[in-house]
């Protein structure tokens, strides 16, 4: 999975892949990579609603992250049926080299701000 941070050197939401499930959870969002790809390129936002992430653009504190999933790629395999050679369009496994996780600046916050709380 490719990474970029949009503004370099500013607090980012904690984020981790699982690879063999293809799952990648950001501020406790889990997202099904490989049930989220599509025929064309899927774009999935996290915000932030109050300091909880949530999946879409309904967080009013703006973003967190963003997840690019590009389109399903397929390839063509032959198959005998009645006798006759049949090409069918088969789709392969999500590349998770192929995945843009963009991430925001995210308030993280530190020891002295929790236990003022």
């Amino acid at each position: 999975m490719r990474i970029v941070r949009m503004v370099e050197g500013a607090a980012v939401a904690e984020y981790s892949l699982d690879e063999a499930s293809k799952v990648l959870t950001i501020e406790g969002v889990s997202i099904d990579l490989a049930g989220a790809e599509a025929d064309c390129q899927t774009i999935l936002n996290v915000t932030n609603d109050e300091g909880t992430a949530i999946l879409g653009l309904g967080g009013k504190k703006g973003y967190i992250a963003d997840v690019e999933i590009p389109p399903r790629r397929y390839e063509n395999v032959e198959e005998e049926v009645d006798g006759k050679t049949v090409v069918k369009s088969a789709a392969l496994p999500l590349d998770l080299n192929a995945v843009l996780l963009k991430l925001w600046p995210f308030p993280v916050e530190s020891e002295n701000q929790k236990e003022a709380e």
